[in-house]
Protein backbone atom coordinates (compact mmCIF):
# COMPACT_ATOMS: atom_id res chain seq x y z
CA UNK A 1 0.00 0.00 0.00
CA UNK A 2 1.31 3.22 -0.92
CA UNK A 3 2.01 5.44 2.43
CA UNK A 4 -0.66 8.85 2.38
CA UNK A 5 1.59 11.74 1.11
CA UNK A 6 0.67 15.21 3.47
CA UNK A 7 2.94 18.35 4.79
CA UNK A 8 2.28 20.10 7.96
CA UNK A 9 3.15 23.69 7.56
CA UNK A 10 3.69 25.44 10.98
CA UNK A 11 3.10 28.92 10.82
CA UNK A 12 1.89 32.54 12.14
CA UNK A 13 -0.90 34.57 11.38
CA UNK A 14 -1.11 38.17 11.42
CA UNK A 15 -5.26 38.78 11.78
CA UNK A 16 -7.58 41.70 10.92
CA UNK A 17 -10.65 41.87 11.53
CA UNK A 18 -13.69 42.95 8.60
CA UNK A 19 -15.13 46.06 10.81
CA UNK A 20 -12.38 47.82 11.97
CA UNK A 21 -14.55 50.32 14.04
CA UNK A 22 -16.17 48.39 16.73
CA UNK A 23 -13.98 45.20 16.38
CA UNK A 24 -17.47 43.14 15.75
CA UNK A 25 -16.74 41.24 12.35
CA UNK A 26 -14.68 38.06 11.00
CA UNK A 27 -11.05 37.67 11.62
CA UNK A 28 -9.07 37.75 8.67
CA UNK A 29 -5.86 36.35 7.99
CA UNK A 30 -3.15 39.49 6.41
CA UNK A 31 -0.33 37.63 6.55
CA UNK A 32 1.40 34.11 7.14
CA UNK A 33 4.84 33.52 8.80
CA UNK A 34 7.04 30.78 9.44
CA UNK A 35 8.09 31.94 12.81
CA UNK A 36 6.82 34.20 15.75
CA UNK A 37 9.33 36.82 15.41
CA UNK A 38 8.91 38.04 12.01
CA UNK A 39 5.05 38.05 12.75
CA UNK A 40 5.49 40.21 15.87
CA UNK A 41 8.38 42.23 14.43
CA UNK A 42 5.57 43.12 11.14
CA UNK A 43 2.75 43.68 13.82
CA UNK A 44 5.05 46.48 15.41
CA UNK A 45 5.52 48.61 12.61
CA UNK A 46 2.97 50.96 12.67
CA UNK A 47 2.14 50.32 8.90
CA UNK A 48 -0.17 47.43 10.53
CA UNK A 49 -1.97 50.01 12.51
CA UNK A 50 -4.36 49.83 9.24
CA UNK A 51 -4.87 46.47 9.86
CA UNK A 52 -6.39 47.12 13.41
CA UNK A 53 -9.54 47.80 15.45
CA UNK A 54 -9.76 51.89 15.70
CA UNK A 55 -7.34 52.62 18.29
CA UNK A 56 -5.97 49.11 19.00
CA UNK A 57 -2.94 49.29 17.92
CA UNK A 58 0.26 50.57 19.92
CA UNK A 59 3.34 48.39 19.70
CA UNK A 60 5.27 50.73 22.03
CA UNK A 61 3.34 50.27 25.40
CA UNK A 62 1.66 46.85 24.04
CA UNK A 63 4.48 44.83 22.03
CA UNK A 64 2.75 41.62 21.93
CA UNK A 65 0.48 41.26 19.01
CA UNK A 66 -2.60 39.53 21.22
CA UNK A 67 -5.66 39.07 19.33
CA UNK A 68 -3.74 40.44 16.03
CA UNK A 69 -1.60 36.86 15.87
CA UNK A 70 -2.71 33.11 16.04
CA UNK A 71 -0.56 29.97 15.85
CA UNK A 72 -1.79 27.56 13.52
CA UNK A 73 -0.50 24.22 11.23
CA UNK A 74 -1.43 24.07 7.76
CA UNK A 75 -1.87 20.68 7.08
CA UNK A 76 -1.82 19.77 2.92
CA UNK A 77 -2.63 17.07 1.24
CA UNK A 78 -1.46 15.57 -2.14
CA UNK A 79 -4.19 13.28 -2.62
CA UNK A 80 -7.55 12.65 -2.30
CA UNK A 81 -7.12 10.12 -0.42
CA UNK A 82 -5.20 11.64 1.83
CA UNK A 83 -7.45 14.13 3.12
CA UNK A 84 -9.82 10.93 3.31
CA UNK A 85 -7.51 8.87 4.98
CA UNK A 86 -7.26 11.93 7.79
CA UNK A 87 -10.48 12.33 8.38
CA UNK A 88 -11.81 12.69 12.09
CA UNK A 89 -14.14 9.49 11.29
CA UNK A 90 -11.47 7.43 9.57
CA UNK A 91 -8.96 8.31 12.65
CA UNK A 92 -12.05 7.03 14.91
CA UNK A 93 -12.07 3.86 12.92
CA UNK A 94 -8.60 2.97 12.98
CA UNK A 95 -8.63 3.66 16.64
CA UNK A 96 -11.55 1.51 17.50
CA UNK A 97 -10.48 -1.66 15.23
CA UNK A 98 -7.06 -1.58 17.38
CA UNK A 99 -9.22 -2.26 20.52
CA UNK A 100 -10.06 -5.56 22.37
CA UNK A 101 -13.39 -6.60 22.77
CA UNK A 102 -12.70 -6.27 26.61
CA UNK A 103 -11.74 -2.53 26.00
CA UNK A 104 -14.99 -2.30 23.78
CA UNK A 105 -16.99 -3.08 26.08
CA UNK A 106 -15.90 -0.81 28.89
CA UNK A 107 -16.25 2.19 26.72
CA UNK A 108 -19.59 1.17 25.55
CA UNK A 109 -18.98 0.55 22.21
CA UNK A 110 -20.21 -2.89 22.11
Amino acid sequence: MKPIEMKTIETWNLLSNTDLTAGRGAKIVVGRFSNKEAATYAYQDNRFSKYCVMGYHDPIRNPNPGYNMEHEFLVIHDTAESFWHNSEDEIRKRAIAKLSPEELKALGIK
